[in-house]
């Protein structure tokens, strides 16, 4: 699946409900059937309507309120500031298969575990840093899109395979609402692998 069809399919599964149309691009609006957001509840667990508090800048804050949403669905995950996930996954032909969020760690051979969270205030804008745990024995990579503070849309980011039993410390250097990580595949170690960003 192709990254832009990802991000529409994250962007959906994030804004659905009360999300104002005024945020989704034109090609997200012609998606059919619309989803059902109630049925999708049902089938996995979703976050409360919940507003998201960042600091702008040194005297600035930014608040945006997001909507009831699924947190996993169809392979999408997203992450929302001064929040810590818990992704149970089941690996199948090198994908992670089977996406879904526990409330604590009692798989630890096969749950992620995601943090995003907003730095010190030391400098004239606040940054971000987002933690990745793999738990297998395998290199995790993944693909992820931002939804940056003042911004009206999710863009795609650079991100780096996390080696296997280790973590990952993803940065910017500007507040950050909400993240979404999809196409989570596992590849075998290997010493003279190259690790790539991207």
């Amino acid at each position: 699946m192709m990254f832009r069809s990802v991000l529409r399919l994250a962007l959906l599964a994030t804004t659905v409900g009360t999300w104002p149309l005024a945020l989704e691009p034109a090609w997200a609006q012609q998606i059919e059937p619309p989803l059902d957001l109630d049925a999708i509840c049902l089938q996995t667990k979703c976050r409360p309507p919940i507003t998201v508090r960042l600091s702008y800048d040194k005297e600035r804050v930014v608040e945006v309120s997001l909507p009831r949403a699924p947190i996993a669905f169809k392979g999408v995950v997203n992450l929302i500031a001064g929040e810590r996930l818990y992704v149970e996954a089941r690996e199948q032909d090198g994908k992670l298969v089977e996406m879904h969020v526990v409330d604590q760690v009692e798989k630890p051979e096969s749950t992620i575990e995601l943090k995003l969270e907003q730095l010190e205030q030391s400098k004239e804008h606040p940054g971000m840093m987002m933690t990745v745990r793999n738990p297998y024995r395998k290199v995790l990579k993944y693909r992820a899109g931002i939804h940056p503070a003042g911004k009206d849309r999710f863009y795609k980011t650079s991100i780096c395979p996390i080696h296997p039993g280790t973590s990952s410390f993803e940065s910017w250097p500007y507040p950050i609402v909400q993240i979404v990580l999809t196409d989570f595949q596992l590849t075998e170690a290997r010493k003279d692998m190259e690790v790539k960003c991207e």
